[in-house]
């Protein structure tokens, strides 16, 4: 069963058709009437939906499920889940919420009991500072709580659909971007298999290189070693991280500027000495974005909050810790404890480390001539 659904999601990230069958098989695995992948306001609980299984019900039902409900923003589950979510979670309503505590909320008497719902499970694919994307499946009172096995099947898919989800983003991105967003595709040896108009570029700008049939690398030594890294941190997990930001690497050109940040991912479903490709490599290029500001820029690339994002300006600033701390209005542990994550989300593991970047980013925002597409 749970290769089958890998193959029909990872089959999904270019297939419409394939990701909806997706949804609908993995819903009937765990005994639920109706699926549906939607983005939600972190704060204000409202989503819409994205794709909804709807050969899992009769269409009322899933119009109903489609709808954007006023009550929305009292979702029980989602409210009590947000605080500690992230990609690759698995949220089990039960775990949350009893049925009474449920049965009295505005969100259950005005919309989930039209469509007969109390019970939901619910795979997180992106946690943003505002927003979250969820694969969520809902079913009756009397399916009963969901059982150990229907739980470990999401819990054991959770990873892949999260990896999927960023595959399929990453390739509308780069077809909404042709040229800015490099996207390379790899076999097993790390050599390129098919690559984008702005994969071409990084490689015509000295960025990444290929010797004759070799695997691609960064051409800069500071670079490859990240590299290098990231490559046996994948091939000792064996599969996708449980958050996409994971693992992101710095590219220099060959002068040392910075170029951009690159990720690398498993890509669908690979089978050995079949020559297609096993990996997809992405590159966000850095291009001139002065009306964004540092804080808002760190906050794109990375995924840092507002707070982070603030204290990252201030430290640029400041110089010192305790004095971006004052300039944040917040104490020095808690200070020290946003800079470790800013670490973790930016790779970096040192504050000059950090620092350094900082200088680089403002300069390539601060610069009056505009920067090369890599």
């Amino acid at each position: 069963m749970k290769a089958e659904l890998m193959e029909e999601l990872y089959a999904g990230v270019t297939d419409p058709e394939r990701m909806q069958s997706f949804v609908e098989r993995l819903g009937r695995a765990v005994g639920c009437h109706s699926g549906s992948v939607t983005l939600r306001d972190v704060h204000g609980g409202r989503h819409r939906a994205l794709v909804a299984a709807g050969a899992m019900a009769d269409p009322r039902t899933v119009e109903r499920f489609n709808e954007d409900t006023l009550y929305s923003v009292d979702n029980l589950w989602f409210n009590r889940a947000a605080p500690t979510m992230r990609a690759g979670s698995v949220i089990v309503s039960d775990r949350v919420a009893t049925l009474d505590e449920m049965r009295g909320t505005r969100y259950y008497l005005d919309f989930l009991r039209q469509i007969d719902t109390l019970r939901s499970v619910a795979l997180c694919a992106s946690r943003k500072p505002d927003q979250v994307t969820m694969l969520t499946f809902v079913g009756t009172e009397r399916r009963g709580d969901f059982d150990a096995r229907e739980v470990a099947l999401c819990e054991a898919l959770a990873p892949h659909f999260v990896n999927a989800f960023e595959l399929r983003q990453t390739l509308q991105d780069a077809w909404r971007q042709a040229g800015t967003l490099a996207l390379l595709l790899l076999d097993e040896n790390l050599r390129p298999v098919s690559v984008n108009a702005g994969g071409e570029e990084m490689l015509l700008a000295r960025v990444l290189r290929v010797r004759r049939k070799a695997a691609l690398e960064p051409v800069h030594p500071a670079s490859r070693a990240g590299w290098n890294a990231l490559v046996r941190r994948l091939a000792l997990r064996g599969g996708p991280a449980q958050d996409p930001g994971e693992d992101i690497v710095a590219l220099h050109d060959a002068d040392g500027l910075l170029a951009g940040f690159a990720s690398l991912r498993p890509y669908g479903k690979y089978i050995p000495g079949t020559g297609t490709a096993r990996f997809v490599m992405t590159v966000n290029t850095l291009v001139r974005r002065s009306s964004a500001g540092l804080s808002t820029t760190l906050r794109e690339l990375f995924g840092l909050t507002p707070g982070e994002a603030t204290l990252a300006v201030a430290l640029h600033h400041q110089g010192e810790l305790s004095a971006a701390a004052a300039t944040c209005g917040i104490g020095v542990g808690s200070a020290r404890t946003r800079l470790q994550s800013i670490f973790e989300k930016t790779r970096l593991h040192r504050q000059v480390d950090l620092v350094r970047m900082l200088d680089t980013l403002n300069g390539m925002l601060a610069s009056e001539r505009p920067l090369p597409l890599y």
